[in-house]
Parts: C-alpha cells; structure tokens; sequence
C-alpha cells in the first residue's frame, strides 16, 4: 500500500473518436461488498492490494482473487467481483480505452480471454499504479491521452511478473495443491501436518509458503472455504442443521458462531438477506 495518502478515484467522459486515454483512476480501500452485474463501456485492470474474494462473470469464468492479483476487465461480460465472508478488499484501479489499446489486444497483450494475472505484490508495479493515479487526479483531457501511453508498460510489467511467477512453478504448485487437498476435506477434521507431508514438504515450510501466496493462514483459508460452501447449501435450500451436519460441525451453535464470525450475520439472517 502507498504510504502517502492516496487521492481519491476519478474518472473522465470517453475521448474524442480515434484517439486513447485514461479514462478512470483511483485506490478503493477497505470495501465490504461486492461489485453486481457490471458490465463495462472501457477496459480496466484492478490490483487487488489487500483482502481476497472471487470474481465471476457471464462467460463462465469464476476466479479466487488474492492480494498481488490483477484482474483484467473488457467490455461486455457482465461481471462481478469483491471481498469474500469476513474480508475487506482494497484495490488500485485504471480504466482506459481506445486503438491502442484495441492495437494491443490483436497483438495478444494481454493474451485473449485472460481475466487474471498473478504478478504478485511487486513494488515497481505498485509504483507504477501510484504514479499513474496520482497524475490522473490532477490531469487535463490532454494529460489524459498522454497518461494512456504509459498503461502499455505496466501491463507489460505485469506480465513479466506473472510469466517469472508461472516460470517457478514449485510453490505456487503448493498452494493448489494444498487447496485442492482442502477443499476435498472441508467436511472432515484435517491434521495439517499430514497434508504437508502427504505433499512432500514440512508444515513449517507450507504454512510459510501458504500465507505468503495468499495472504491467509491455511486454518483460515479452510474456514472460509467452510462457511462458504454453507452458504452456497443453504442457497439451495438445505436447513440449518443439515448444513451443520454435511460440513462436520458436532453442534448447531459453534457452526453458527463460526458462520456470523465470518459472514456477518447468523445462518438464518444471513439466508433471509440473500434468497430475495
């Protein structure tokens, strides 16, 4: 995160026709909810500084969102996007437009249909976001067009980070792995100890590992996924105590002391907020 403190977001109305430019800028910190059906009119990248949740559109695509992410966003899906049960999400943004932007694409930068990159949290990258949100804030409609020159280098930075990231496949191989392991065994006791050396590795080193690539301790990651798969149990119709139950929980009320801790609001009143 910036240290100074960070300018509030602006937007500009679209360029004259023919012509790029920075379109939007801003940080949002500290947000509690999600983003809803959006569907874009210009192209935008969010880097996910802080928190974590998911992201989803109409093409099918859902992703995991951790701090470090960067999201890339197109016109036309309709998507949405923000922090998971118990999590705040702060965000640096950009949002721009035209050909050289739409020159870009036809070049493959980024590649066709990516929606996520994970380049990490790299301090030149978020330098870069800085300076071009600061510059935006106080920018004329011909700064603008300018500023949108300099987005091709970040998003070719992001790239490379991403790429160096891929490259080393050894821990970010872990981390899905380990979450793979998790996610089969939401509704069972777990000895972590024994995931790690069922992959191979010392607890020590994964938790380390673990938290680094995502910001969150491996009890807490499963937690979550917990209380998340509840919720999607109840949407569906299933009753307080049979969730409990299907999830492993031995008792009605430490599942839902669990599930307000974590979301919010007990089982019931949280079903009642989201079966409208």
């Amino acid at each position: 995160m910036p240290r100074r403190a960070p300018p509030p977001p602006c937007f500009r109305g679209p360029p004259p026709a023919g012509t790029s430019a920075l379109t939007g800028a801003g940080y949002l910190l500290d947000k509690r909810h999600h983003i809803v059906d959006r569907v874009l009119e210009d192209r935008a990248v969010v880097y996910l500084l802080e928190g974590g949740g998911q992201y989803a559109d109409d093409c099918g695509r859902r992703v995991a969102v951790q701090p470090g992410d960067l999201l890339i966003l197109t016109p036309g899906p309709r998507h949405g996007y923000g922090p998971g049960p118990g999590q705040v999400w702060s965000e640096c943004f950009l949002m721009y437009r035209g050909p050289l932007f739409d020159a870009l694409e036809a070049e493959g930068i980024p590649p066709a249909d990516t929606v996520l990159l994970r380049p990490g949290r790299d301090p030149r990258l978020m330098a870069s976001f800085d300076d071009l949100i600061r510059a935006f804030a106080t920018a004329s409609p011909r700064d603008s067009r300018w500023l949108a020159t300099q987005v091709p280098a970040l998003l070719a930075w992001a790239l490379r980070c991403h790429g160096d990231r891929v490259a080393l496949p050894g821990e970010q191989g872990l981390v899905e792995a380990t979450c793979a392991l998790l996610e089969e065994h939401l509704a069972a006791p777990i000895d972590l100890a024994r995931v790690a050396r069922r992959l191979d590795t010392t607890y020590d080193h994964l938790r380390k590992v673990f938290a680094r690539h995502t910001g969150q301790s491996l009890t807490r990651y499963r937690l979550q996924r917990r209380i998340e798969r509840a919720q999607a149990l109840l949407v569906a119709g299933q009753s307080i105590e049979d969730v409990a139950r299907d999830l492993g929980y031995g008792d009605r009320a430490f599942f839902t002391r669990q599930f307000t801790r974590l979301a919010g609001q007990a089982p019931g009143q949280w079903l009642r907020a989201h079966s409208a």
